[in-house]
């Protein structure tokens, strides 16, 4: 367990006191928990048995892994984003952004964004936050270690 005093997983200077730390984007699975008045979800594995699974109400979070600065720059990657990733539908259907299907069996998005470089590190930080997470939901993800430094190198 990770202590307010470790240091920060992404600069590796200040003390990672920050709390509640989201690994995946709140705005990515808003939309899976329902209206704010009722958001709720249920936590399901392969091992869980129906009807026994852990409810949640909110994206899976994690303690003492960031420091403030290193959290509010990804809640300013994730705020450049976010339009991007909610309205990526209506902007297909608009002819902003173009879908190509392969085979019905996967499909590309082209975008156009104003800060590609700042939606590239946002995708960056998805991928760094699960690799460094400690929780079991994350547990299959696994980035070679000098993959994962060029990550964070990149990040900062």
């Amino acid at each position: 367990m990770r202590l307010p005093t470790d240091l920060c997983l992404l600069c590796k200077t200040a003390n990672a006191s920050k709390t509640n730390s989201h690994i995946l984007p709140k705005f990515l699975s808003s939309k899976l928990f329902g209206l704010k008045s009722s958001k709720r979800g249920f936590e399901v594995s392969g091992t869980d048995i129906i009807g026994k699974s852990k409810l949640i109400q909110d994206s899976p979070k994690e303690d003492h892994i960031l420091c403030p600065d290193c959290e509010s720059f990804f809640g300013v990657l994730e705020s450049i984003s976010c339009t991007t990733f909610q309205n990526w539908k209506t902007k297909v259907a608009n002819g902003d952004f173009h879908l190509h299907k392969f085979a019905n069996v996967f499909s590309i998005l082209n975008y156009t964004s104003e800060n590609k470089p700042a939606i590239r590190l946002f995708v960056y930080s998805i991928f760094w936050r699960a690799s460094i997470s400690t929780l079991s939901l994350f547990q299959n993800i696994n980035i070679e270690s000098s993959i994962l430094e060029d990550l964070r190198f990149s990040l900062l």
